[in-house]
This record gives structure tokens, sequence and C-alpha cells, in this order.
């Protein structure tokens, strides 16, 4: 997976490319002005600067926001006081009536085309087991184009911003009358999973959890006081993740348990598996032997805390 890095470098050296083909072109432009006739190399050069363009276009692709491509399946939660907006997309259960509801929180790179796509992935795989999703948008309504946006400080307050997110999405969600928010549970994935594990800690909310390789780094561990009552939670975890290392992880599922929680926190530690397992088989990361025992977990926990038969 790509670090902000990566794609900041990807950005500048498009940009320059695209400076230099455009230099190129008008360079060809005037000298047919002027009467002055253009090589074929010189021709050659501007549809080769063309053609590495549209290859970096393609390259950057993954990381384009992909919301507003789908603007028309976003439903903006009611205004709430001082609140940014917020949007969320909904994949109603296969069977009608009111149905148990994932919410389901991205990561810190926003709602990428890779990231949407495994979110859409496990909302349609929940959808034919009676079970619904609300895939929840917490950057476009507060401008953030990725985690690049959110360095430093600005971390924590959206981090906390987003657990506000999670509980007006479960308020309306009472207004709905295909959801069951009686039978809510948090689908976080990454540090969409930091903000499960933040709801819980700051908020006391008790809904059951569902953790795609949730991110609990050791700069976090001196915020993670748990106490007693934490609710039941699957965290799916991969051996080789070198973003949300597997010992760093576990430290805070320790801290969770030692607080009077013994059996609260099931993590699931998958060998030869990395982070953002279940996006895209395009990616480095993809493992789809990892989702298949994913699934499995899930369908267990889900059919024994009662959202799924």
């Amino acid at each position: 997976m790509a670090t902000g890095s990566d794609r900041a470098m990807v950005r500048v050296t498009r940009d320059l490319l695209g400076v230099a083909c455009d230099d190129i072109g008008t360079r060809s432009s005037l000298n047919n002005r002027n009467g002055q006739s253009t090589t074929s190399a010189g021709w050659r050069l501007a549809r080769i600067c063309s053609l590495l363009a549209l290859a970096l276009a393609a390259m950057l692709a993954p990381f384009a926001y992909a919301p507003p491509a789908r603007a028309a399946d976003w439903i903006e939660l009611p205004a709430a006081t001082g609140q940014p907006k917020v949007y969320v997309s909904v994949v109603k259960a296969s069977a009608p009536g009111r149905a148990p509801v994932a919410i389901m929180l991205h990561g810190a790179s926003g709602l990428t085309r890779f990231s949407l796509a495994a979110l859409e992935m496990w909302s349609e795989w929940l959808s034919q087991r009676g079970i619904s999703s609300v895939i929840v948008d917490s950057y476009k309504g507060r401008g953030i184009r990725g985690e690049d946006d959110i360095q430093g400080a600005k971390w924590k307050t959206i981090l906390f911003g987003r657990v506000t997110d999670t509980e007006r999405t479960l308020a309306w969600l009472a207004t709905q009358d295909w959801a069951d928010p009686a039978r809510a549970f948090i689908f976080g994935q990454s540090t969409g999973g930091t903000v499960g594990i933040a709801a819980v800690l700051e908020r006391g909310m008790t809904l059951p959890q569902v953790l795609t390789y949730p991110y609990c780094a050791k700069w976090l561990h001196d915020y993670v006081k748990p106490k007693p009552g934490y609710p039941p939670s699957l965290w799916l975890q991969g051996a080789d993740d070198t973003l949300a290392i597997t010992a760093e992880t576990k430290v805070c599922a320790d801290k969770i348990a030692a607080a009077g929680n013994p059996s609260a926190v099931k993590m699931v530690i998958m060998p030869g598996t990395k982070h953002a397992f279940d996006r895209s088989p395009r990616e480095i990361t993809y493992s789809g032997s990892a989702i298949e025992t994913s699934k499995a977990e899930i369908a267990a926990f889900l059919k024994a805390h009662g959202f799924m038969r």
C-alpha cells in the first residue's frame, strides 16, 4: 500500500512531466505557426510525453477520492450544530424488513477507489447474509483529501470527530425503516478500527466490533485505558503487517483483556498476510486466502452474537 509520501512523489512527478510535455507541445506549435518545420523526433517526443502522462495518471487513479463519482449513492446525514457534514452510502440486506447493520468506517487514506471497493465487497457479502451496511465518509464533509491532510495534532482531532460521526450514524439508523439499530455493529478498516476502539474508551459505546487490520500503534498505547465491559470484538490481523504491526496491536488487545475483559477481543493473526489484504487483486497486499479466513471468522462471530443465522 502506498504511503502519503509515495502519493506526493507521484503527484509531483506527474506535474513536472505535465509541464515538460506542455513545453514540448508549445514549441512544436510555435514552430508550425512561424513556418518552421517540426522534426519527426520532436513529435515522437511529444507523443511519448503524452503516453507517460497517461501512465502516471493510471498510477495515481487508485488514490483518487472515490465518493464524488458516486455522488448519487451518498446521503447527507441530518445537520448537527457545530459538526461537519457526514455522508453515508447504504447497501441494504437482500431480504426485506428491519435488518442488523454494519457501520463501516474507512481507514486513514479515506475512501480511495480500492478502499471503497473493499468495503463494498464486505457490504455485498453481508447483504447476502441478511445484514445491511452503512459506509460512512468522514472526510468529504471536512474537506480532507487523504491521510496527508491529517498529520500531527490533526490526527487525534479527526479521530474523535469520527467517533461523533459514528454516533450520528447510529442515531440516524433509528429513523430508517430498514434498519434495526439495536443490532448494529462496527466494521472498522485500519484506522476505522482505531475509531471503533476510541468509541468504546472515550464514549462508552457498547456496539460489537469487527476490525480488519486495526491500527493501534505504540504511540497510542498510553491512551488505551480500558474499563470492564468492553464489547465483544473480532480483530483480523496480518502477521506481516508493517503498518498496523501485530505486536503493537496485540499490546492493545492485552490491555483490554487485563482490564477485566479476558475474552472480549478475539485476535486472529493470519500468517503471510499484510495490511489492506482485502483491497484489490491489483494490490500487492491482496490475499484471497486471508479474505476467506476472515469471512469464516466474521460469520462465526456474527452468529455467536445474534447478527447472523
